[in-house]
């Protein structure tokens, strides 16, 4: 990538040739042109699915309830690039519900009261490899534990080695956790189904965790991309 030093490069954008220029925060630049890729995995097929299920539950709505969803939008600033925007009606409601489609919510028609809403963080998130008598365990520790309100999303990387760094390393959703988890339980199962082998004395894995409120869909990070090391 590269950026484009020209007083006539201000508000350019678009398409010439093979190259690509767009802005960010920090100016225009200018890229090679690369074909997306669409390697269509079951993961991208689920959220594909999801989406349009969440559209067609919007062409069901009311007038009125998507006046409503258009006006709430209005109220809920989003940043990305170091700039503030809204989102339409729409695709607020798209957004907000698709948090709760990730843990397993139904579609939420109707934006909640504000005095229902209540955002759960979490002081503790430790994942622990122990020896057991059968053979390594995985055991998460939070605190406090989940509320009824809350589904906690874990994503775990696979074992890297130790000299390499976390952001070189994919995570992916190994679990979503209600309130009967109980902190020191076990989550081994979750991480072989994912990728079918445990870390060793030679390797660590990363973790993070996502914790959805299951009455406005808002995902809240207590910790931004919180990651832990075994």
């Amino acid at each position: 990538m590269k950026y484009v030093d020209s007083i006539y490069a201000s508000n350019q954008s678009g398409k010439l040739g093979g190259v690509i220029f767009s802005s960010n925060q920090y100016g225009v630049y200018s890229c090679m042109r690369k074909p997306p890729l669409n390697p269509n995995t079951p993961a991208q097929q689920l959220t594909r699915s999801g989406t349009a299920n969440i559209s067609r539950e919007w062409a069901k709505l009311t007038d009125a309830q998507r006046d409503n969803w258009r006006d709430v939008a209005h109220k809920y600033p989003f940043q990305k690039k170091g700039k503030t925007y809204f989102l339409q009606g729409y695709m607020f409601f798209v957004k907000l519900n698709k948090s709760l489609y990730e843990v397993g919510e139904p579609v939420l028609k109707d934006f909640p009261s504000i005095n229902n809403i209540v955002q759960q963080t979490f002081d503790l998130f430790s994942v622990k490899i122990i020896n057991t008598p059968s053979g390594k365990d995985l055991l998460l520790f939070i605190n406090p534990d989940i509320n009824s309100d809350t589904k906690l999303s874990i994503f775990a990387t696979m074992p890297v080695k130790p000299s390499e760094l976390y952001g070189n390393r994919r995570t992916y959703k190994i679990a979503v956790l209600d309130g009967s988890f109980t902190s020191g339980s076990s989550i081994k199962d979750f991480y072989i189904n994912k990728f079918g082998l445990l870390p060793d004395s030679a390797s660590k894995a990363f973790f993070e965790y996502k914790a959805t409120n299951l009455v406005n869909g808002f995902s809240s990070l207590p910790i931004s991309c919180t990651t832990k090391g075994i």
